[in-house]
């Protein structure tokens, strides 16, 4: 068949030497975003881990107990939960007791054997308590946001000593003429009792934290009702003990000038600072 005249042919190859073939133009590919795991990253590019949206911090690793302040105070908090244990199952049931009836933190009062393994639990209790008042994050005043996790530790302490020396010395300068020196041992007393209760739920709390990471933050926030919850029963209880012999009036200034000033003055340092 006869090729027509008006046909022509058109080289459109255009060959180019090699080193001019990609003079102009650009790949119309996505843009490269390296993953985490990329290990053909530029040269001191470090990997940023984001955590998404929604996610639960409390599975990110936890870097309280890598200071030594921390690992060390959670280890004697451990010792001694172990060496008071005997003592603490002694006097739990007139504890438990006293969460429902002020005559049970009465008679505790009264027994000169419980008494005694009472006041031998104040002292570890209230280190326990600060440890796992620190570890919990309970206390977080904007003060302490800056400071790293030892620091902190030793700033709960710091908040919590202070705070019991302002009530020891409220105890000692407040007018109680008109009330009894044994229901006045039995309220005071009764302090004692629920810092030991205190430091035994947190450490319910602590022990759920460790053994369920993933509820780190359900026990961080349950601490918080926990101790208000306490604090609350124990207002009531020790303002019916002192009732029961001087009156309501008398109960209700004695628990304002002892209790809740110092209370008041804990909160609003912690706002202030």
């Amino acid at each position: 068949m006869p090729v027509s005249s008006e046909i022509y042919s058109v080289d459109t190859l255009q060959v180019l030497p090699a080193a001019d073939a990609f003079v102009s133009g650009e790949l119309l590919l996505p843009e490269y975003e390296p993953s985490v795991d990329d290990i053909f990253q530029p040269a001191g590019q470090a990997t940023v881990i984001q955590v998404p949206d929604g996610a639960n911090p409390s599975l990110q690793p936890d870097d309280w107990s890598a200071s030594p302040v921390n690992w060390i105070s959670i280890a004697v908090a451990s010792i001694l939960v172990v060496l008071y244990m005997r003592r603490f199952v002694t006097v739990l049931p007139y504890l438990a007791g006293g969460i429902f009836r002020w005559k049970k933190l009465a008679e505790l009062e009264y027994n000169m054997r419980l008494s005694r393994d009472r006041d031998a639990l104040i002292l570890p209790s209230a280190l326990i308590m600060i440890v796992y008042l620190s570890l919990l994050d309970v206390l977080s005043p904007s003060f302490m946001d800056g400071l790293s996790p030892g620091m902190k530790t030793a700033a709960t302490f710091g908040v919590c000593t202070a705070f019991f020396i302002l009530r020891w010395i409220l105890i000692l300068v407040t007018p109680s003429r008109k009330i009894h020196r044994d229901s006045l041992n039995a309220a005071n007393g009764a302090g004692g009792d629920f810092l030991i209760m205190a430091a035994a739920f947190l450490s319910l709390l602590v022990i759920l934290r460790a053994s369920f990471p993933a509820y780190a933050g359900l026990a961080g926030t349950a601490s918080y009702y926990v101790t208000g919850a306490l604090w609350v029963v124990f207002l009531i209880r020790k303002k019916e003990i002192i009732a029961a012999d001087a009156g309501q009036l008398q109960a209700f200034l004695y628990l304002c000038s002892v209790e809740i000033l110092p209370a008041v003055l804990l909160v609003a340092s912690m706002m202030i600072l």
